[in-house]
């Protein structure tokens, strides 16, 4: 056996690194929820005074501080974070019809044929909660693939958004949902995985002692699952009207495009200076005491450096879209340009899973309503069209069979002479893809 030493990088992630991507990767309102339970368990966490409000030394004499209060080694801190902003309220969010989405999310995650014939199945056969229900031995056998080709393709679709499609029971759609936001040892995922049963017969007490912790924190770990969709598919398939809080507006002012980060609904954050008294005089507290301070500010210094981290990244790739999706911005859908998460990872400088995290679940409010910041994420046709995204030719391709004589309907061939009227060389075999893609029927089935 020969020995040899190599130099070798690797990039590895620091805890602290993964906590500030999970802080990226949160929207708005559940930062919200973080930073106020985080000023409820953090004492040395606090907003900043209105001004013309000052605390009196009366005031700070009268707010001792009480180690009782907070020294409870049972309950965990709750991990998730929070932005404020000038935006107030919730809007519709414009969005294709969600099966069309899920087949639209895809096509931009992947090109692998047999995937996609996989995946288009799936999708296909979700029922109207957005559960799969059939065995994935069953597909197997229908597409003639292993199973394991099955699982994989699975696996991409339950990534995809709303978040916990694509379960086969509730316990697999809770779970899928809990992970996007948590780790996978966290209270959250224990009851849901051990103790669903009793969950729901509200059996807390023994849910706390079987976990070994407070009823107090099992509470608090049920109201984050009770935060859950345990429907993903069921609101949509209702025609309901699905409210959002944008993260990003973009406004047009005169010539040009403002972006506008929409920060979450509290004061600004600071340190309390009260944790300085007690470092400066440590005879005077226990070991157990300086730690739990030490802990606390870091805890906290941690939080305000991961908000503002979050807020440059968000508003960087927000400014991004402005500049480069202008014509979207000005005239809609059809002219959204292709862009992908590589390309703005290189356009910024940043990690392409720093992207990933910070468009994840997010919004952006613009004239022609809200969208998910992963639809603006469409591939590119290639060759000649290039600057056109698959997003835009899909969107125009439906436009022209919408309008239609639907006793007259138009075949693929002349849908690409139509497309090539206006400019866009695209193969009929193309078309047909994207028709199918888009789950529009052929010709002879849609003569009414």
């Amino acid at each position: 056996m020969k020995i040899e030493l190599r130099t070798e990088l690797k990039h590895v992630l620091l805890p602290q690194m993964i906590e500030m991507l999970n802080l990226l990767q949160l929207p708005k309102l559940e930062l919200e929820i973080l930073v106020k339970q985080e000023l409820e368990e953090n004492p040395f966490l606090e907003t900043e005074e209105e001004e013309g409000e000052e605390k009196t030394e009366e005031r700070e004499e009268e707010e001792e501080f009480k180690w009782e209060d907070f020294l409870q080694p049972d309950i965990e801190p709750y991990s998730s974070v929070i932005t404020t902003g000038e935006f107030r309220g919730s809007v519709p969010v414009s969005v294709p019809d969600i099966r069309n989405e899920l087949l639209l999310q895809l096509h931009v995650s992947t090109s692998e044929k047999k995937q996609l014939q996989i995946g288009e199945y799936i999708i296909g056969s979700l029922n109207n909660d957005g559960y799969l229900k059939l065995p994935l031995e069953e597909i197997a056998q229908t597409l003639d693939c292993e199973v394991s080709d099955v699982e994989e393709a699975l696996k991409l679709v339950q990534s995809f958004q709303p978040s916990g499609i694509g379960a086969r029971d509730l316990k697999e759609c809770l779970l899928i949902q809990i992970f996007e936001h948590k780790s996978k040892n966290c209270l959250e995922a224990k009851i849901v995985e051990n103790n669903l049963k009793e969950l729901e017969l509200k059996k807390y007490d023994y849910i706390a002692k079987k976990n070994g912790i407070t009823e107090k924190r099992v509470k608090r770990a049920i109201s984050f699952i009770s935060s859950l969709d345990p429907r993903p598919l069921n609101s949509y398939l209702r025609g309901e009207i699905r409210y959002i809080t944008p993260d990003i507006t973009i406004v047009k002012k005169e010539n040009d495009f403002i972006c506008m980060l929409n920060e979450p609904d509290f004061p600004r954050l600071r340190i309390a200076k009260s944790y300085k008294n007690i470092l400066s005089s440590p005879k005077n507290f226990s070991k157990q005491e300086r730690e739990f301070v030490e802990e606390k500010v870091r805890k906290a210094r941690f939080l305000l450096t991961g908000i503002e981290h979050r807020r440059m990244i968000i508003l960087e790739i927000a400014n991004l879209i402005k500049d480069y999706q202008r014509e979207f911005l000005e005239h809609g859908t059809d002219h959204i340009k292709p862009m992908n998460q590589k390309f703005v990872a290189e356009r910024l400088g940043i990690h392409e899973s720093t992207v990933s995290r910070a468009i994840h679940n997010k919004y952006v409010q613009t004239s022609h309503g809200a969208f998910a910041l992963k639809y603006l994420f469409g591939g590119a046709t290639k060759g000649k069209f290039a600057e056109l995204s698959t997003v835009s030719i899909k969107s125009i391709l439906a436009k022209i069979i919408e309008g239609e004589n639907k006793k007259k309907p138009l075949s693929d061939e002349q849908i690409v002479q139509r497309l090539k009227k206006i400019g866009f060389n695209i193969a009929r075999r193309t078309v047909a893809k994207y028709r199918e893609q888009l789950k529009i029927l052929p010709r002879r089935l849609r003569k009414k």
